[in-house]
């Protein structure tokens, strides 16, 4: 801790700001992207220079074109204990998900979130996720772009 302090004393003078003072309103929030990953597979992944605390947000579909059979925690986020969504066979067209742990680990910055398997009923479906929103420490909440992905399946 101390290094670091030194090196931000050492910088000042020379017109460079220290990363040690920024805070996180200081950095652009997490970008989501849905991501074709496999034949019947969409991953949620982020990038992002730091991890949330949670996740929440809601994946719209056209239910004519696709079903959404299991959703799982992503490759990347596997060691976070709840994963959480809606019923797929109840819910028609919109899922609610999110992650979040009950240990307090934060999710991955960058990677792979959320795994959504699907059963084409068409040539190509369209899922966006929307709304979605990330909590960081202390429940502070931060407003993440919505995304889409014209998904060509097998």
């Amino acid at each position: 801790m101390a290094s670091k302090s030194l090196i931000a004393l050492l910088l000042l003078p020379l017109g460079c700001e220290s990363s040690i003072n920024r805070t996180v309103d200081d950095i652009p929030p997490p970008a989501l992207s849905l991501v074709k990953a496999g034949p019947n597979l969409v991953e949620l992944r982020i990038a992002g220079a730091y991890g949330l605390r949670a996740f929440q947000g809601r994946l719209t579909y056209d239910p004519q074109a696709v079903a959404v059979t299991r959703i799982e925690a992503g490759a990347d986020a596997s060691r976070l204990d709840r994963v959480f969504f809606s019923d797929p066979q109840k819910t028609q067209g919109s899922l609610v998900v999110g992650l979040s742990d009950t240990r307090r680990v934060k999710l991955p910055a960058r990677g792979a979130l959320l795994r959504f398997h699907l059963k084409p009923a068409a040539a190509s479906a369209s899922l966006a996720l929307e709304d979605p929103l990330g909590a960081i420490d202390e429940g502070q909440r931060v407003s993440l772009a919505a995304t889409r992905l014209e998904v060509v399946l097998p």
